[in-house]
């Protein structure tokens, strides 16, 4: 009985193991999916230059998960040797000198700004949205020259504790 009890208890901690570093992958997973869709829509329509703004929520809030999204993205997509990506920061830096709102919607004459003034051709942005047990991440591929919107992306992310906390 006990030597039963036991094994229980060992599977469930290994049910349990198993299935936090399986949302650990599945974080890295989605991530590289986003990625490669961008990577993609970016190929197929010419763009070599992008600049990756903080995602954020419905509301207009950048969380640490925005800001690690697109970190992440700015990562992997310099990780294809095909795009030239402006640095987080340099970005933020001329955002704020310039006096633009960057988060969430991009305006179209703010995009024609920061694509003169970064010289990108396309920017990559996005919002995330709490779907309780998962989030949706929908990224915007916007034409940095004309400011009209030229590609999308989309996935779903499980809320693991590791996200749970990038999103408080």
């Amino acid at each position: 009985m006990r030597t039963s009890a036991l094994f229980l208890a060992a599977a469930t901690v290994g049910q349990l193991i198993g299935r936090d570093l399986s949302a650990q992958g599945g974080l890295q997973q989605r991530v590289a999916e986003l990625s490669q869709q961008i990577a993609s829509e970016m190929a197929e329509y010419q763009k070599t230059t992008v600049a990756v703004v903080e995602f954020s929520d419905l509301q207009g809030n950048v969380t640490d998960f925005g800001r690690f999204l697109a970190e992440e993205l700015i990562t992997r997509l310099f990780q294809t040797k095909k795009f030239k990506v402006i640095e987080r920061q340099l970005l933020n830096k001329i955002v704020a000198e310039q006096k633009l709102s960057l988060t969430g919607v991009v305006d179209p004459a703010s995009a024609r700004q920061l694509g003169k003034l970064l010289g990108v051709d396309a920017i990559a942005t996005g919002t995330i949205t709490d779907l309780g047990q998962s989030l949706r991440v929908n990224a915007r591929l916007i034409n940095a020259g004309t400011g009209e919107l030229f590609a999308v992306a989309s996935t779903e992310i499980f809320k693991d504790e590791s996200v749970s906390r990038l999103m408080a």
